[in-house]
């Protein structure tokens, strides 16, 4: 997940949490986007990971667009009033440890 965009890892993660996808079918999705990036001009999707997620129909298109804006609200600079990158490691770090 090294190339994975900011805000689709986050989304990624969300989606696992809240029962849409597991782990396993979340690292699929992420190897798809790898393997062949998708032209997102035409469907309008924010990145090659959301188009894999609309094309596969993995998620509902109405609860896509909600946790897309949530997750921009939460990543708009100054938000929290510091750079949520360091937050994203340490989530990422926890997650790898398993707590």
């Amino acid at each position: 997940m090294e190339g994975v965009d900011r805000g689709d890892s986050i989304l990624g993660n969300v989606l696992v949490e809240r029962g849409w996808l597991d782990r396993d079918e979340l690292a699929q999705c992420f190897e798809e986007c790898e393997r062949s990036p998708e032209d997102t001009s035409r469907t309008g999707a924010a990145s090659p990971f959301c188009e894999v997620l609309l094309r596969r129909r993995l998620i509902p298109e109405d609860e896509f667009v909600t946790l897309r804006a949530e997750i921009s609200k939460i990543l708009a600079p100054g938000r929290f009033g510091h750079d949520r990158g360091e937050d994203l490691l340490l989530g990422r770090f926890l997650l790898s440890a398993g707590r």
